[in-house]
């Protein structure tokens, strides 16, 4: 039996379900997607759960900035470090528990180099975690005229070589 059990527990924060905010940055009106994930998973974690969101298929290269860190899953294939600023972290070793901090650093989810499509993650509740919850989970999407800032599924798939087609500023 152990004599102090509370040994080895401070600061270890329980998983909790995270409800996150996704919003497509620079796009008017801005389509968003609100999911649930847990906190103990990792940052590619969510990047399938934001490419389920919004119906897209994995198809371009992606990383996180959280605050002034850069995260990029390192590939032989591609892999760049940045001549200036802080060197780019291994994404898969990065866990969501850094949202349950008091201050939690801007985060921006980029998809696709070419397009940079840059989206604003915000956590928008936490919950605890019910055992056999089927996590991650499609919560929230707007619904109805895209004219007033809503936008339907077929509306974002068209940002991806329709009419509609997303330009990053100063383009």
């Amino acid at each position: 039996m152990n004599k102090w059990p509370h040994r080895g527990t401070y600061g270890k924060k329980e998983p909790q379900v995270l409800r996150l905010r996704i919003t497509l940055e620079y796009v008017d009106p801005a389509p968003w997607r609100e999911i649930e994930i847990r906190s103990d998973k990792t940052l590619p974690h969510l990047h399938d759960a934001i490419q389920a969101a919004f119906l897209w298929y994995d198809m371009h290269l992606w990383d996180f900035e959280i605050g002034d860190r850069k995260y990029q899953m390192k590939s032989e294939a591609f892999w760049i470090e940045p001549m200036f600023g802080p060197p780019v972290m291994e994404v898969t070793t990065k866990k969501l528990d850094f949202f349950l901090n008091a201050k939690v650093p801007p985060v921006i989810y980029t998809y696709d180099f070419g397009d940079d499509w840059a989206h604003r993650i915000e956590l928008v509740s936490t919950r605890t975690v019910v055992p056999n919850e089927p996590l991650p989970r499609f919560c929230r999407r707007p619904m109805g005229n895209p004219a007033r800032g809503h936008w339907r599924p077929a509306h974002v798939r068209s940002l991806q070589g329709g009419a509609e087609e997303y330009k990053p500023p100063g383009t």
